[in-house]
């Protein structure tokens, strides 16, 4: 072998570990320890957050989506008397309209339907009609609440706003109460128009 071909094979051998063809010797590919326990560290930072932060984002997941779906009622309940949509005979003397009931021992919103007397200042229910299903009753999950309880009902044709069977009450607000005191709520004023609330 001469010398010319031996330098043609080594310059060969230089260029391809400096390309990447071949590995040098003793050198073996791989993760070093110090690189495991990095990538270990900061899998277990990353977890630690999710758990940490997975039962207040449960919490703000079920109080605004209870918020909005309380909003939906009122909003479907003062639809329905816009509309003028009867849930039958009309008895003489008396006036009907739809509302939105909170009951704050059984933690539910429910629309009704009612008939009765309708001064300027107040509404005097005769008979009640309660709906049930999806569209016309929420349920509020075991960890949440009403503060209070609460009567919203809207009489066609204006409609009229009645809050709690009066209507010189300027505005209600309907609180869903989470157990670390959070609250979100639905405010609902004398001229029927409503608003979500955060507190």
């Amino acid at each position: 072998m001469d010398i010319s071909s031996f330098s043609a094979c080594r310059f060969r051998g230089i260029l391809r570990r400096t390309a990447g063809l071949i590995e040098p010797r003793g050198k073996r590919s791989g993760f070093t320890l110090i690189e495991l326990v990095v990538v270990v560290a900061i899998i277990s930072i990353m977890l630690s957050i999710v758990v940490v932060s997975a039962p207040t984002n449960r919490r703000e997941f079920l109080l605004s989506t209870s918020q909005e779906q309380l909003r939906t009622l009122i909003t479907r309940s003062r639809a329905l008397a816009i509309n003028s949509v009867t849930g039958g005979q009309i008895p003489a003397g008396q006036v009907c309209g739809y509302g939105t009931k909170i009951d704050a021992s059984k933690s539910t919103a429910t629309i009704y339907y009612a008939c009765g007397t309708a001064t300027q200042t107040n509404f005097t229910p005769v008979t009640t009609t309660y709906y049930s299903g999806t569209l016309n009753q929420i349920s509020l999950d075991k960890s949440l609440s009403f503060m209070q309880d609460a009567n919203i009902f809207f009489l066609p044709p204006g409609p009229a706003v009645y809050i709690n069977g009066s209507a010189g009450q300027s505005s209600v607000t309907a609180y869903v109460t989470a157990g670390n005191g959070e609250q979100r709520g639905v405010e609902v004023n004398s001229a029927g128009l409503i608003d979500l609330v955060m507190r």
